[in-house]
């Protein structure tokens, strides 16, 4: 920037003017520069802490994978092994089994009406003993009519 003495305003060069915008210019372009590089370490780490989560989702994915697939193929395995005359062993012993649950729920439901009837019949008897009751006690008052 000059300065006169003349009249004490200064006056700037319109070099001197381009060079302090082409400074300021580059300054904010540095300073945008800087801004772009930061936002990008960001997204970059942002990017990386995605895929370790990713990564260790997948890991314990295949993991259970793995063990699922195991024991399926354990499961296959007894199964295989088995011979056919086992397995029809354990058939028939489930079908004796539900032949026994079928007889069992026929025995409590007879059971269940043994007792309905038993309770009605206690309930009548406990109503008739009442009702006598009653009568005997009319019967023992002295009526007050002659």
């Amino acid at each position: 920037m000059l300065v006169t003495n003349d009249d004490s305003i200064a006056h700037t060069s319109p070099i001197q003017s381009h060079k302090e915008e082409i400074d300021r210019l580059r300054r904010e372009l540095d300073f945008a520069n800087e801004r772009a590089d930061d936002t990008s370490r960001n997204k970059g780490s942002e990017l990386q802490g995605m895929m370790k989560k990713y990564n260790r989702q997948l890991n314990e994915l295949e993991d259970s994978l793995r063990v699922g697939t195991a024991c399926i193929r354990w499961i296959l395995s007894i199964l295989i092994v088995l011979p056919q005359s086992k397995q029809l062993q354990i058939e028939d012993l489930l079908a004796k089994l539900d032949g026994h649950k079928d007889e069992l729920d026929r025995l409590r439901e007879e059971k269940d009406q043994e007792i309905a009837i038993i309770q009605e019949g206690m309930d009548t008897t406990i109503q008739q003993l009442a009702e006598a009751q009653q009568v005997r006690l009319l019967n023992e008052t002295p009526s007050s009519c002659p």
